[in-house]
């Protein structure tokens, strides 16, 4: 009986998450060994997953995430999150994002939004980039703008993660 009960357990929460997301978490699980920490869940709340679930027939399999939580200094531990998705096969751009005052409530857009500046900025160079020199050309390039904002990169065309912490931006974006 317990087996049986497991066993529907799994197939439900299988079922529950798309392909993109299991692709997304596959390759977290690869990287669990680089000093790169992967965030996109706090506590039972998994924008991302949700995000994918919304896009899955729009986005094709080859894309890449920019994902970071909001900062509300000095308070910590906020569920409001934005990412950027770029869909290599059609060339999109989509922002996501929710607000504070209703986190269950995902916006998506493929409208250019002046709120993901850091994100398109980390588009812009990353794929203008040589893959093999991507990582060491960004620890030179990026410091912070926000204290204690992370952003994390999945790739999943390019089986790539990057992780920038403490973005600083100057007036000639670099």
């Amino acid at each position: 009986m317990k087996k049986l009960i497991l066993c529907v357990i799994g197939i439900i929460f299988i079922g529950c998450s798309s392909t993109k997301y299991k692709q997304i978490e596959n390759l977290k699980h690869s990287a669990k060994d680089s000093k790169c920490s992967i965030v996109t869940s706090n506590k039972n709340f998994f924008p991302l997953k949700e995000v994918l679930k919304k896009l899955d027939t729009e986005i094709s399999s080859n894309f890449l995430a920019i994902f970071s939580w909001v900062n509300h200094l000095p308070r910590a531990g906020t569920n409001d999150f934005q990412c950027l998705i770029y869909d290599y096969y059609k060339e999109l751009i989509y922002y996501t994002y929710n607000k504070e005052q209703d986190i269950y409530d995902i916006k998506i857009s493929i409208t250019d939004t002046s709120k993901f500046y850091t994100e398109k900025l980390i588009l812009k160079n990353y794929l203008s980039l040589d893959t093999a020199n991507s990582s060491k050309l960004y620890k030179l390039k990026f410091q912070s703008a926000e204290i204690g904002t992370d952003y994390n990169l999945l790739d999943l065309k390019k089986h790539k993660i990057l992780c920038f912490k403490n973005i600083v931006l100057d007036q000639n974006e670099k």
